[in-house]
């Protein structure tokens, strides 16, 4: 466990390009875990999408580019991407790291021009840069704008009020490969210590999907409550991909990777977790 008496909270812009450059002077990370970003798929302007996602990015890569030019600095960099750089890409059930990108959304596209730019200053200012595309995780804290915590938080909702029965729910046929974000970090945290060529790319995935309906019948199943099911068209998702399952060989081989965490504790935990703040 972190002893928290060693760590050092900064609060930043990453859109503000001098506070990005005065902190990496000042601290001068060995690694930088870039985990800033807005992750939601729908129901967000796209202009700040891009301004995040894309331009944030980039800011980060210039401001480690000037201070290595002005003191030999070159830390690691870590990129969190995202598997919907994938979108409806060839072979949805069986996804590697070279499959092409076929977005689907705004938040794909922005993910797939920092992925882009990323790679692109690993090779033309060698940075030692990994790029990670984490297929969709969740667990215990997870906000609201994501497929379980929305649901868990309709459900606690029926729990506490006696007249209110129905769950609203969008697309339930969706296959997606789901992992615990207490195993995606595991990644990272071994990817901190291990060596990789320059613009590597890694999905962090299971190989294994699971029905969104069958996810949310494990939900309910955890309830007491007699809950209606209700289909919500301000759920349903037009550009939606029915598929989207990674293939988690490359990560397993480099970084000793194994999924620990089955996904039907994970519910369990954000469930309970739900329970006991709200």
């Amino acid at each position: 466990m972190t002893d928290s008496k060693k760590v050092e909270y900064v609060t930043g812009d990453i859109l503000d390009t001098q506070f990005l450059e005065d902190l990496l002077e000042k601290y001068k990370p060995d690694v930088i875990v870039n985990l800033v970003g807005i992750a939601q798929t729908h129901h967000i302007e796209p202009e700040l999408l891009f301004k995040i996602n894309f331009f944030g990015v980039l800011n980060l890569f210039e401001s480690v580019k000037k201070l290595k030019e002005k003191s030999g600095y070159s830390p690691k960099v870590l990129h969190i991407s995202s598997s919907d750089v994938y979108g409806k890409t060839k072979n949805t059930e069986h996804i590697d790291e070279d499959a092409p990108f076929y977005p689907v959304n705004y938040y794909g596209v922005s993910k797939v021009a920092g992925d882009r730019l990323a790679y692109q200053y690993s090779q033309s200012q060698n940075l030692n840069v990994a790029i990670f595309r984490p297929f969709p995780h969740t667990g215990p804290g997870q906000k609201k704008g994501f497929f379980v915590p929305d649901m868990v938080s309709q459900l606690v909702n029926i729990e506490k009020n006696p007249e209110k029965k129905e769950l609203m729910v969008g697309n339930l046929d969706a296959v997606r490969d789901y992992l615990d974000v207490r195993d995606v970090v595991k990644v990272y945290a071994s990817a901190i210590e291990k060596e990789f060529q320059n613009g590597e790319a890694f999905n962090i995935c299971s190989g294994k999907g699971v029905k969104i309906g069958d996810l949310l019948n494990k939900l309910v199943s955890f309830s007491s409550k007699k809950i209606k099911i209700v289909n919500d068209p301000e759920r349903m998702r037009p550009s939606e991909v029915p598929t989207l399952v990674g293939d988690p060989s490359k990560v397993m081989k480099q970084f000793n990777f194994r999924p620990e965490i089955e996904i039907n504790e994970t519910l369990k935990d954000s469930l309970d977790q739900w329970r006991r703040f709200n």
